[in-house]
């Protein structure tokens, strides 16, 4: 294939039977020459799909791919590969990688491809939820598949869950809920539901941060006035908290015998 078609752009090699002896890994016959993947001669390629094959080893699955610099999109789904530490030296230009019916027990390695736009875990061995959450961080994610994994079996509301921690990872203080972009989830973007759950507990989580906030600095201007000894407060004075605003304040309140003599006047 790579001598007759060197302007190849998408490869097809599913239901083949590769598996780690198939020779994606190059052969030498001289064992002082280095072997050459034979994916790596052609630079063209965009797609491939080594689908439903008997692949154990993420090495040998990508084996020659990261001298592809046109590569976008490549399917791995229904082999037998555990582990994809390190992918990302050989992954750095990809767009969708599909590793649906796999067993992939973690993300190490695909919590590095900065790039992924699709990602299909679906039906791995992901055991928590918490297995995810290197994956908010990925910029560019927009479709994720996670059905199938042990953590979603026993998680009833895993989505509102995984949707809720991209919210968390992709907003800022000041960003309004419905504008933070959140990935397509097992082929289904957020519902109308969803989303009003998730704009509700956002509200109130930047609510709580910002009394959180004011009430530290109430503390803190309280606690420098009684230790300043440069600062004398009147004796008939008093200090009060000024609540049902956003933003607390300190005020100082006139003695009564004061307020008296001013209506007097």
């Amino acid at each position: 294939i790579t001598t007759l078609y060197p302007r190849l752009t998408h490869l097809k090699l599913s239901k083949c039977a590769i598996g780690e002896l198939s020779g994606l890994l190059g052969h030498s016959c001289d064992s002082n020459n280095p072997r050459i993947p034979p994916l790596s001669r052609l630079p063209r390629l965009t797609t491939i799909s080594l689908a439903n094959n008997e692949l154990l080893r993420a090495p040998t699955a990508l084996a020659g791919v990261k001298n592809l610099p046109k590569l976008k999109r490549i399917d791995l789904s229904n082999n037998r590969i555990s582990s994809f530490k390190n992918a990302y030296f050989m992954l750095g230009n990809v767009k969708v990688l599909l590793l649906s019916h796999n067993r992939i027990s973690n993300l190490q390695g695909i919590d590095r491809l900065f790039s992924v736009e699709h990602l299909a875990l679906d039906y791995n061995e992901l055991q928590e939820l918490s297995d995810v959450v290197p994956l908010t961080k990925l910029p560019f994610l927009n479709i994720i598949e996670l059905d199938g994994n042990p953590f979603v079996k026993n998680q009833s509301s895993y989505r509102i869950q995984v949707l809720h921690m991209f919210q968390q990872s992709r907003a800022s203080g000041i960003t309004p809920a419905e504008q933070v972009p959140l990935p397509s989830l097992d082929r289904k973007a957020a519902s109308e539901k969803e989303l009003e759950v998730l704009r509700n507990h956002f509200f109130s989580r930047v609510i709580t941060q910002e009394v959180s906030a004011h009430s530290m600095s109430i503390s803190s201007v309280e606690s420098s006035l009684e230790t300043d000894s440069s600062f004398s407060m009147p004796r008939t004075s008093k200090v009060v908290r000024i609540s049902g605003t956003r933003s607390a304040c300190i005020k100082e309140v006139k003695p009564l015998e004061a307020c008296s003599h001013d209506a007097d006047d």
